[in-house]
């Protein structure tokens, strides 16, 4: 098989899948690892630990996960308590306290619960993924 033909194959599922809803060409979103529960007590919980003079430095559509309404929106109606907390200024109430305690690999990073399971990783690039991220993980009970 030509690389030509290898090519033409994978246009031809690109639009298939497309043309299926298969998926968002748009939006591409790394997955989501299941970790037990990061907060302690019940709820839903947002935190995300960055920079604060890093923001500037960020993708525009990452910056906006910080001051978008149609974000906090998303979280008001979920009933997701959340913080955004410069990694530099520790917290003294829990449970946000153990969970800006936990483990990251960099900055900007989230940590996420529905109350009985979560995830912890990289901020990623956009609201758009990250409530993809967060409505993924409500299935997993």
């Amino acid at each position: 098989m030509k690389i030509s033909d290898i090519i033409t194959l994978a246009c031809l599922l690109a639009v298939f899948a497309i043309k299926m809803d298969l998926f968002d060409p748009a939006v591409i979103i790394d997955p989501v690892v299941v970790i037990d529960d990061p907060f302690p007590g019940e709820g839903k919980r947002l935190l995300i630990v960055y920079q604060t003079e890093d923001v500037d430095e960020m993708p525009y559509s990452q910056s906006l996960i910080f001051t978008s309404t149609v974000f906090r929106k998303y979280l008001d109606d979920n009933d997701i308590d959340f913080r955004f907390l410069d990694a530099d200024v520790v917290p003294v109430s829990e449970p946000w306290k153990s969970a800006f305690a936990l483990e990251r690999e960099g900055l900007p990073w989230v940590f996420y619960s529905n109350g009985v399971n979560g995830f912890s990783k990289s901020l990623p690039g956009s609201r758009e993924e990250l409530q993809h991220n967060i409505d993924s993980i409500e299935v997993v009970k």
